[in-house]
């Protein structure tokens, strides 16, 4: 092929080169980031960095556990009596709470609200579904550590969670 054949062929086909390549770029950086979920995963930049930041604040705080059964507990009774799970702010104790449904979607996390946990990290699913009215302890790997969770389960089928990294 000489190279006015090649100009030719990109003048003619342009639209559908720049979208395989914007693909493929979009599948990198999807796949890269999604790495940070899984034990030995990749440290991908912005994002997925602060994970080390949460993993040594929630390592701090893991000696306290009767106090992150307490804030579930709280964060529960509050949803029991009416109180809107979105109307929660992850932050609002340390290490943070998340409130995910039994479908399996994150509706408060601080950094994954929305997201479906069974769809995409089925593993950690099936260990917060373990939750229980009562409440119980579950770990699972998260970002190359074990996290230990407590999970306390509403009387509207959703799961409490706050833990630590070990």
């Amino acid at each position: 092929m000489n190279q006015k054949a090649i100009a030719g062929f990109f003048e003619e086909n342009y639209k559908v080169v720049i979208f395989y390549i914007l693909f493929a770029l979009g599948l990198f950086f999807f796949f890269y980031g999604l790495m940070s979920f899984f034990p030995g995963g990749g440290n991908a930049p912005g994002f997925f960095q602060s994970l080390d930041e949460q993993a040594a604040t929630e390592t701090a705080n893991a000696a306290d556990k009767p106090t992150i059964m307490k804030n579930v507990a709280t964060i529960v009774a509050d949803i029991n009596n009416g109180k809107s799970a979105k109307d929660i702010k992850p932050d609002v104790f340390s290490p943070f709470i998340a409130i995910m449904d039994a479908k399996g979607e994150m509706i408060v996390h601080p950094r994954f609200p929305g997201f479906n946990v069974k769809n995409v990290v089925p593993f950690i699913y099936k260990e917060i579904a373990k939750g229980t009215v009562d409440g119980v302890w579950v770990e699972y790997p998260s970002g190359g550590k074990l996290k230990h969770v407590y999970v306390k389960k509403t009387n509207k089928d959703l799961f409490v969670t706050s833990g630590y990294f070990k």
